[in-house]
């Protein structure tokens, strides 16, 4: 079957119905279409920080960093911080000359390893002048960094988001005057020549107007650029770029993720083999490589005990690379051991990025190694950033030795830097901050149900708080604790020790003993008798008997007694009340009475004066177990049935009474 010919009637209709889908199309593959408001201006949402004046100094790149890191710190809340260009070009230790020149490299590098956010205040605008009044020292307030960057692909959508959530950028672009509207502030270029590239700059975007026409361009829309040669250039020191621009964001980055460094001795330290940052890749011919890193902790002063790892940084050199950064105690004879953690991040544009971490480095060891795994896209074989020598930009490296090492796979590793084969050190850079360490004395780790125990916070760091927790339960929060345990059993006491956003906690297991049970007091005549224990000390109402040590106890007068019993473990418990009325006749004779053998095996003598007597035999736990009446002055007890153990004899005579103890064997 032929197919009909279609009529221009049926194609125009049908172009009508696919014309729409391949404008859309077209939009979307240059990034032009978006879901975006049309206008969207920094300065009327008031994240953006005044226009400065770098002046005739080729600085511009340093206007542009600090102007970003202004809008970020306003757009996320910190507050308006007027912050230090000249610390930038004065500090960043490259060969450029501070008026010479720069990148948002140079400038991440000088962050990354905590210098540069300076207040303005403490190091003014001076160009003409070269110093470094606080590089690479701790800095006074605001005390907070930027260790971070991201550079961002030319999409002008990926652009705009980036504005809308992190504030203004820096960006990069040619400016020939030979383009410059200045009528109506627009800039427009076409296509980039040799005379362009005379004319780099770094300016700072601060939002866009999709409905902007730029004559010459070939489509609407353009950014919102603040310059940094004073209010009276351009508007108020604003002006217009085309989306068309051929030389606009040629490199456009921003510093997310501002970090809070403590102050005083609870202060950041950062540890790098790389000064200049990321100036140069390297590979294996693979998209997967392996770097590894050494650092040794270094003390930090007598009152400091110990560092915590917060954060591990380095840098992705493609979009879409994977790191995945390992952390060991040991490398001995090349093999890596002692696997403290491991955490992967997908870094979906070029930058530096940090991985959070909150590690106590006294759980590692002196000697920390950081392993890293590069994973860039097929194609992309160079995925290790190093520091390199290159001459006029990083004369002054001084490579490290035997602190870095790459791999093909991760086991097997060769050395860098210093007399190696490879003459770079490795872009990985580890954060900690000083953290206190738990320290607490006690004077023993047993006690009685009911007993305290006093707790003494000894740790050597100055600390903001500290907290008592029994069983994880809060207990106070005094440098001395006075703890009471009221049940039996295995109860964990720890210290926690607050100092800044660190902490530490130690512990210690105290084994509480229970209580002997409560003796039972039985009356045997005039004597009184304790249930069996340890040892015993009577009491009556005036307070402790002092010789009354035995089991049992010989009232001298009616009366309210006790008798406090003792285990082996020096756990005590005391007895109820026990109500003594004497009703024998006679008190305690002095007569001798002998006992014999003592101890005894199946018979027992005894001698005794006085006739007729009464003899009760009676265990160790107040039970009568005999009475006789003796009518000899020596008699002797056949006693089979006693089972072995100790027993005591009371013998009343008509001279009086008297208590003896024996052995049966």
């Amino acid at each position: 079957m032929i197919k009909k010919m279609e009529t221009q009637k049926e194609i125009k209709n049908k172009l009508k119905l696919i014309l729409p889908f391949l404008v859309l199309l077209i939009f979307l593959q240059n990034g032009l279409y978006s879901q975006y408001q049309q206008v969207y201006d920094l300065r009327t949402v008031y994240f953006m920080t005044p226009v400065k004046d770098q002046g005739n100094c080729g600085s511009c790149w340093a206007f542009a960093t600090i102007a970003s890191i202004e809008s970020n710190w306003k757009k996320t809340g910190y507050g308006t911080y007027i912050l230090s260009e000249d610390n930038v070009i004065d500090c960043h230790s490259f060969d450029e000359a501070p008026c010479y020149g720069g990148s948002f490299f140079m400038a991440q590098a000088l962050f990354s390893r905590h210098g540069g956010t300076l207040l303005n205040s403490s190091d003014a605008y001076t160009p003409t002048i070269q110093d470094c009044p606080l590089s690479q020292a701790f800095h006074p307030a605001p005390s907070s960094y930027n260790e971070e960057i991201r550079f961002l692909p030319k999409n002008t959508n990926i652009i705009k988001q980036a504005l809308i959530d992190y504030g203004a950028l820096a960006t990069s672009m040619f400016f020939n005057i030979a383009n410059y509207n200045s009528a109506k502030y627009k800039y427009y270029d076409n296509q980039l020549d040799a005379t362009d590239s005379l004319y780099p700059h770094c300016v700072t975007l601060a939002g866009w107007n999709d409905t902007m026409t730029f004559q010459g361009a070939p489509g609407t829309g353009g950014w919102i650029i603040k310059d940094s040669y004073g209010t009276a250039w351009a508007q108020a020191g604003y002006f217009y770029v085309s989306y068309y621009d051929a030389g606009i964001l040629s490199e456009t980055a921003f510093f997310p993720n501002r970090q809070d460094v403590p102050m005083s001795v609870n202060k950041s330290n950062v540890y790098f083999h790389d000064t200049y940052g990321w100036v140069d890749n390297f590979g294996f011919g693979s998209n997967t490589a392996y770097g590894l890193v050494k650092y040794t902790i270094s003390p930090s002063g007598s009152t400091i005990s110990a560092q915590q790892i917060k954060r591990i940084g380095t840098y992705a050199v493609e979009d879409n690379t994977t790191i995945t950064i390992s952390i060991y105690k040991s490398f001995s004879a090349g093999v890596l051991s002692g696997l403290v953690t491991s955490q992967s991040l997908t870094c979906p544009f070029k930058g530096f990025y940090n991985l959070s971490f909150s590690l106590p480095s006294d759980s590692i060891g002196t000697d920390v190694y950081i392993k890293t795994q590069y994973q860039t896209p097929a194609g992309k074989n160079s995925p290790v950033p190093i520091e390199k020598y290159e001459a006029n930009h990083t004369s002054g490296i001084q490579l490290s030795s035997n602190s870095c090492w790459v791999s093909t796979n991760g086991t097997t590793w060769v050395p860098t830097g210093q007399g190696s084969g490879y003459p770079f050190d490795l872009c990985i850079k580890m954060y900690t901050e000083n953290a206190p360490k738990a320290t607490f004395n006690v004077n023993t780790d047993s006690i009685c149900v009911g007993g305290s125990i006093i707790f003494n916070d000894v740790s050597a760091m100055p600390k903001d708080s500290v907290r008592w927790l029994l069983n994880g339960t809060y207990q106070g929060n005094m440098h001395v604790e006075n703890i009471i345990f009221y049940t039996a059993g295995q109860h964990l006491i720890e210290l926690v020790v607050f100092s800044g956003s660190n902490n530490d906690t130690t512990g210690i297991t105290i084994t509480v003993l229970p209580l002997p049970s409560t003796p039972l007091i039985t009356q045997l005549n005039d004597s009184l008798f304790s249930s069996y224990a340890y040892a015993y000390q009577w009491y009556d109402n005036s307070g402790i008997i002092t010789v009354a040590t035995n089991n049992y106890y010989v009232p001298l007068q009616s009366g309210i007694y006790y008798v406090l019993i003792t285990d082996q473990y020096g756990c005590s418990n005391m007895s109820s009340p026990y109500n003594f009325i004497i009703n024998y006749i006679g008190n305690a004779t002095t007569e001798v009475i002998e006992l014999y053998p003592n101890p005894f095996g199946d018979y027992l003598n005894i001698n005794c004066q006085s006739m007729p007597a009464t003899v009760f035999i009676s265990d160790v736990y107040g039970q009568i177990v005999l009475q006789a009446t003796l009518s000899s002055y020596k008699s002797a007890l056949y006693l089979p049935h006693l089972n072995p153990g100790i027993y005591y004899l009371q013998i009343n005579t008509t001279g009086g009474r008297k208590v003896l103890k024996t052995l049966k064997l």
